[in-house]
């Protein structure tokens, strides 16, 4: 079990794909531009 989650589901064996690109038609984003972009919307802000 080990084995299998430190090395088999680590990620290193994922082809890379164009998914998002061929979805969204632009190219993935860097999730923390995403994070800097989306943060000063307040959309993240508490609500009473």
């Amino acid at each position: 079990m080990v084995y299998l989650f430190n090395t088999v589901l680590d990620g290193r064996n994922t082809p890379i794909a164009h998914g998002v690109e061929q979805a969204l038609g632009r190219p993935p984003r860097n999730f923390a531009d995403y994070v800097a972009r989306t943060a000063p919307t307040g959309v993240w802000e508490a609500k009473p």
